[in-house]
Protein backbone atom coordinates (compact mmCIF):
# COMPACT_ATOMS: atom_id res chain seq x y z
CA UNK A 1 0.00 0.00 0.00
CA UNK A 2 1.19 3.52 -0.82
CA UNK A 3 0.62 5.74 2.23
CA UNK A 4 1.98 8.93 0.75
CA UNK A 5 1.34 9.07 -3.01
CA UNK A 6 3.82 10.75 -5.30
CA UNK A 7 2.47 14.18 -6.20
CA UNK A 8 2.93 14.78 -9.90
CA UNK A 9 3.80 18.27 -11.15
CA UNK A 10 0.74 20.22 -12.26
CA UNK A 11 0.37 20.23 -16.04
CA UNK A 12 -0.58 23.32 -18.00
CA UNK A 13 -4.30 23.22 -18.83
CA UNK A 14 -3.59 23.40 -22.57
CA UNK A 15 -1.07 20.56 -22.40
CA UNK A 16 -3.63 18.49 -20.51
CA UNK A 17 -6.25 19.25 -23.16
CA UNK A 18 -3.87 18.38 -26.00
CA UNK A 19 -2.44 15.16 -24.57
CA UNK A 20 -4.65 14.01 -21.70
CA UNK A 21 -7.99 13.49 -23.44
CA UNK A 22 -6.67 10.56 -25.49
CA UNK A 23 -4.71 8.94 -22.66
CA UNK A 24 -6.18 6.21 -20.44
CA UNK A 25 -5.07 3.99 -17.59
CA UNK A 26 -5.98 0.29 -17.59
CA UNK A 27 -7.26 -0.89 -14.21
CA UNK A 28 -7.89 -4.50 -13.23
CA UNK A 29 -11.33 -4.68 -11.60
CA UNK A 30 -11.89 -8.46 -11.77
CA UNK A 31 -9.82 -11.57 -11.15
CA UNK A 32 -11.02 -14.90 -12.52
CA UNK A 33 -14.36 -13.25 -13.17
CA UNK A 34 -14.83 -11.99 -9.61
CA UNK A 35 -14.86 -8.31 -8.62
CA UNK A 36 -11.75 -7.37 -6.64
CA UNK A 37 -11.81 -4.93 -3.74
CA UNK A 38 -8.47 -3.29 -4.53
CA UNK A 39 -8.29 -2.39 -8.25
CA UNK A 40 -4.80 -2.64 -9.72
CA UNK A 41 -3.20 -0.35 -12.30
CA UNK A 42 -2.03 -2.45 -15.27
CA UNK A 43 -0.60 0.23 -17.56
CA UNK A 44 -1.47 3.07 -19.90
CA UNK A 45 -2.78 3.47 -23.42
CA UNK A 46 -3.62 5.97 -26.15
CA UNK A 47 -7.03 6.20 -27.81
CA UNK A 48 -6.48 6.15 -31.58
CA UNK A 49 -8.26 5.80 -34.90
CA UNK A 50 -6.16 3.74 -37.29
CA UNK A 51 -5.70 4.57 -40.99
CA UNK A 52 -8.00 1.61 -41.74
CA UNK A 53 -10.77 3.24 -39.68
CA UNK A 54 -10.63 1.09 -36.52
CA UNK A 55 -11.08 2.72 -33.11
CA UNK A 56 -9.15 1.34 -30.18
CA UNK A 57 -6.37 1.68 -27.65
CA UNK A 58 -2.70 1.59 -28.63
CA UNK A 59 -0.58 0.16 -25.84
CA UNK A 60 2.33 -2.16 -25.06
CA UNK A 61 1.91 -5.89 -25.65
CA UNK A 62 2.98 -6.79 -22.12
CA UNK A 63 0.24 -4.48 -20.80
CA UNK A 64 -2.49 -5.98 -23.00
CA UNK A 65 -1.37 -9.47 -21.99
CA UNK A 66 -2.39 -8.51 -18.44
CA UNK A 67 -5.57 -6.71 -19.51
CA UNK A 68 -6.98 -9.56 -21.58
CA UNK A 69 -6.99 -12.01 -18.64
CA UNK A 70 -10.29 -10.60 -17.34
CA UNK A 71 -13.17 -8.68 -18.88
CA UNK A 72 -14.44 -6.07 -18.32
CA UNK A 73 -11.43 -3.87 -17.60
CA UNK A 74 -11.59 -0.47 -15.94
CA UNK A 75 -10.34 2.64 -17.72
CA UNK A 76 -9.13 5.74 -15.94
CA UNK A 77 -10.20 8.75 -18.04
CA UNK A 78 -8.46 12.08 -17.54
CA UNK A 79 -10.98 14.58 -18.84
CA UNK A 80 -9.66 17.66 -17.07
CA UNK A 81 -7.12 18.31 -14.35
CA UNK A 82 -9.88 18.27 -11.75
CA UNK A 83 -12.18 15.74 -13.44
CA UNK A 84 -11.26 12.07 -13.60
CA UNK A 85 -13.69 9.35 -14.51
CA UNK A 86 -13.71 5.57 -14.37
CA UNK A 87 -15.14 3.67 -17.32
CA UNK A 88 -15.90 -0.03 -17.73
CA UNK A 89 -14.96 -1.66 -21.05
CA UNK A 90 -15.95 -5.16 -22.13
CA UNK A 91 -14.12 -6.88 -24.97
CA UNK A 92 -13.69 -10.21 -26.73
CA UNK A 93 -10.39 -12.10 -27.12
CA UNK A 94 -10.52 -11.32 -30.85
CA UNK A 95 -10.38 -7.58 -30.02
CA UNK A 96 -6.85 -8.02 -28.63
CA UNK A 97 -4.15 -7.73 -31.30
CA UNK A 98 -0.57 -8.22 -30.14
CA UNK A 99 2.71 -8.34 -31.99
CA UNK A 100 3.82 -12.01 -32.07
CA UNK A 101 6.81 -14.01 -30.88
CA UNK A 102 7.05 -12.60 -27.36
CA UNK A 103 8.99 -15.03 -25.20
CA UNK A 104 9.21 -12.69 -22.18
CA UNK A 105 7.84 -9.39 -20.85
CA UNK A 106 10.82 -7.43 -22.17
CA UNK A 107 10.88 -9.13 -25.59
CA UNK A 108 10.50 -7.05 -28.74
CA UNK A 109 8.35 -6.00 -30.44
CA UNK A 110 6.15 -4.86 -27.56
CA UNK A 111 3.09 -3.32 -29.23
CA UNK A 112 -0.62 -4.04 -29.05
CA UNK A 113 -4.06 -2.72 -30.00
CA UNK A 114 -7.34 -3.24 -28.15
CA UNK A 115 -10.28 -2.70 -30.49
CA UNK A 116 -13.19 -0.62 -29.13
CA UNK A 117 -16.61 -1.04 -30.73
CA UNK A 118 -19.74 1.04 -30.86
CA UNK A 119 -21.56 2.15 -28.78
CA UNK A 120 -18.55 2.40 -26.47
CA UNK A 121 -16.65 4.59 -28.95
CA UNK A 122 -19.52 7.09 -28.87
CA UNK A 123 -19.75 6.78 -25.08
CA UNK A 124 -16.08 7.69 -24.67
CA UNK A 125 -16.44 10.63 -27.05
CA UNK A 126 -19.51 11.82 -25.13
CA UNK A 127 -17.42 11.94 -21.96
CA UNK A 128 -14.94 14.18 -23.79
CA UNK A 129 -12.29 11.65 -24.80
CA UNK A 130 -10.49 12.07 -28.11
CA UNK A 131 -9.40 9.33 -30.53
CA UNK A 132 -6.18 10.52 -32.15
CA UNK A 133 -6.17 9.96 -35.92
CA UNK A 134 -3.00 8.08 -36.80
CA UNK A 135 -1.90 9.18 -40.28
CA UNK A 136 1.55 8.98 -41.89
CA UNK A 137 1.07 12.38 -43.56
CA UNK A 138 0.43 13.92 -40.16
CA UNK A 139 3.81 12.74 -38.90
CA UNK A 140 5.65 13.91 -42.01
CA UNK A 141 4.04 17.36 -41.78
CA UNK A 142 4.94 17.68 -38.10
CA UNK A 143 8.58 16.79 -38.77
CA UNK A 144 8.79 19.52 -41.39
CA UNK A 145 7.07 22.01 -39.06
CA UNK A 146 9.57 21.18 -36.32
CA UNK A 147 12.47 22.04 -38.64
CA UNK A 148 11.17 25.58 -39.24
CA UNK A 149 9.40 26.16 -35.93
CA UNK A 150 9.52 25.19 -32.29
CA UNK A 151 8.86 21.89 -30.63
CA UNK A 152 8.55 20.16 -27.27
CA UNK A 153 8.51 16.43 -26.65
CA UNK A 154 6.43 14.77 -23.93
CA UNK A 155 5.94 11.29 -22.57
CA UNK A 156 2.44 10.84 -21.16
CA UNK A 157 1.21 7.98 -19.01
CA UNK A 158 -0.19 6.99 -15.63
CA UNK A 159 2.29 6.76 -12.76
CA UNK A 160 1.47 3.91 -10.39
CA UNK A 161 3.21 5.68 -7.53
CA UNK A 162 0.54 8.43 -7.67
CA UNK A 163 -2.10 6.05 -6.28
CA UNK A 164 -4.64 7.68 -3.96
CA UNK A 165 -7.51 6.17 -2.02
CA UNK A 166 -10.58 7.89 -0.59
CA UNK A 167 -13.66 6.60 1.18
CA UNK A 168 -17.00 7.29 -0.52
CA UNK A 169 -19.46 7.78 2.32
CA UNK A 170 -22.48 7.45 0.03
CA UNK A 171 -21.54 3.94 -1.12
CA UNK A 172 -19.20 2.82 1.64
CA UNK A 173 -16.62 1.92 -0.99
CA UNK A 174 -12.97 2.86 -1.30
CA UNK A 175 -12.30 4.82 -4.48
CA UNK A 176 -8.82 4.56 -5.99
CA UNK A 177 -7.30 7.02 -8.41
CA UNK A 178 -4.09 7.80 -10.26
CA UNK A 179 -2.55 10.80 -11.98
CA UNK A 180 -1.02 11.37 -15.40
CA UNK A 181 2.55 12.45 -15.89
CA UNK A 182 3.03 14.95 -18.70
CA UNK A 183 6.78 14.64 -18.77
CA UNK A 184 8.69 17.08 -20.96
CA UNK A 185 11.54 15.06 -22.33
CA UNK A 186 14.72 15.35 -24.30
CA UNK A 187 15.48 12.84 -27.04
CA UNK A 188 18.41 11.18 -25.33
CA UNK A 189 19.07 8.71 -28.14
CA UNK A 190 17.48 6.54 -30.78
CA UNK A 191 18.89 3.04 -30.81
CA UNK A 192 18.41 -0.01 -32.95
CA UNK A 193 17.74 -3.26 -31.11
CA UNK A 194 16.83 -6.61 -32.64
CA UNK A 195 15.73 -4.87 -35.84
CA UNK A 196 13.52 -2.32 -34.06
CA UNK A 197 13.98 1.40 -33.43
CA UNK A 198 13.67 2.60 -29.85
CA UNK A 199 13.82 6.10 -28.41
CA UNK A 200 15.15 6.68 -24.91
CA UNK A 201 13.74 9.74 -23.15
CA UNK A 202 14.84 11.54 -20.00
CA UNK A 203 12.05 13.49 -18.29
CA UNK A 204 12.88 17.01 -17.10
CA UNK A 205 11.86 17.95 -13.56
CA UNK A 206 12.20 21.28 -11.79
CA UNK A 207 14.67 21.79 -8.93
CA UNK A 208 11.87 21.46 -6.36
CA UNK A 209 10.27 18.41 -7.97
CA UNK A 210 12.03 15.07 -7.59
CA UNK A 211 11.10 12.37 -10.10
CA UNK A 212 9.14 9.31 -8.99
CA UNK A 213 11.27 6.38 -7.92
CA UNK A 214 9.63 4.36 -10.71
CA UNK A 215 7.71 5.08 -13.90
CA UNK A 216 5.76 1.85 -13.45
CA UNK A 217 2.28 2.21 -14.96
CA UNK A 218 3.39 4.41 -17.87
CA UNK A 219 4.01 1.46 -20.21
CA UNK A 220 1.62 1.74 -23.14
CA UNK A 221 1.42 5.53 -22.86
CA UNK A 222 2.33 7.96 -25.61
CA UNK A 223 5.50 9.70 -26.79
CA UNK A 224 4.36 13.05 -28.28
CA UNK A 225 5.72 16.05 -30.12
CA UNK A 226 4.12 19.50 -29.92
CA UNK A 227 5.01 22.03 -32.63
CA UNK A 228 4.20 25.69 -33.29
CA UNK A 229 5.59 28.44 -35.58
CA UNK A 230 8.88 30.03 -34.59
CA UNK A 231 8.71 33.56 -33.24
CA UNK A 232 5.12 33.19 -32.07
CA UNK A 233 3.59 32.40 -28.73
CA UNK A 234 2.50 28.76 -28.64
CA UNK A 235 -1.16 29.55 -29.20
CA UNK A 236 -1.81 27.24 -32.14
CA UNK A 237 -0.08 24.03 -31.13
CA UNK A 238 -0.14 20.86 -33.21
CA UNK A 239 0.32 17.48 -31.56
CA UNK A 240 1.82 14.39 -33.16
CA UNK A 241 2.20 10.90 -31.74
CA UNK A 242 5.80 9.72 -32.16
CA UNK A 243 5.73 6.40 -30.35
CA UNK A 244 4.59 4.16 -27.51
CA UNK A 245 6.20 3.79 -24.08
CA UNK A 246 7.26 0.19 -23.44
CA UNK A 247 9.64 0.19 -20.45
CA UNK A 248 11.95 2.09 -18.14
CA UNK A 249 15.68 1.56 -17.74
CA UNK A 250 17.55 0.90 -14.55
CA UNK A 251 18.59 3.91 -12.51
CA UNK A 252 21.59 5.81 -13.92
CA UNK A 253 23.39 9.03 -12.97
CA UNK A 254 20.91 10.85 -15.21
CA UNK A 255 17.94 9.06 -13.66
CA UNK A 256 15.73 6.48 -15.26
CA UNK A 257 15.13 6.67 -19.01
CA UNK A 258 11.75 5.93 -20.59
CA UNK A 259 12.04 3.64 -23.62
CA UNK A 260 9.59 3.97 -26.51
CA UNK A 261 8.87 2.10 -29.72
CA UNK A 262 8.89 4.76 -32.41
CA UNK A 263 5.86 5.12 -34.68
CA UNK A 264 7.50 3.44 -37.67
CA UNK A 265 7.55 0.16 -35.75
CA UNK A 266 3.86 0.58 -34.93
CA UNK A 267 2.96 1.18 -38.57
CA UNK A 268 5.13 -1.63 -39.91
CA UNK A 269 4.29 -4.31 -37.37
CA UNK A 270 0.99 -3.60 -35.64
CA UNK A 271 -1.24 -1.54 -37.93
CA UNK A 272 -0.80 -4.02 -40.76
CA UNK A 273 -2.15 -6.74 -38.43
CA UNK A 274 -5.16 -4.57 -37.53
CA UNK A 275 -5.90 -3.89 -41.20
CA UNK A 276 -5.54 -7.59 -42.08
CA UNK A 277 -8.18 -8.55 -39.50
CA UNK A 278 -10.68 -6.17 -41.10
CA UNK A 279 -10.34 -7.91 -44.46
CA UNK A 280 -10.78 -11.42 -43.02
Amino acid sequence: MIDQPYELPQADAEIHSLLGLQTIGFVQIRSNGKIIEDPKLLGSGTLIRTPSGEHGILTAAHVLELVKRDTPVGLHLFLRQDNRHQFKLEFEPSDCILTPDRASDDALPDLAFLRVHEPRVSDLKAYGCVFYSLQRQRLETAIEDAKSGRQQNFVVGVVGQSLTRRHDESTGQTITGHSLLFGESSNYSVVGKDGFMLSEQIVSFGPQQPPPSSYGGMSGGGFWMLTWPKGEAPQKISRTLLGTIIQQTRMTEDGRKIVCHILEDTERLLLSMVADQITK
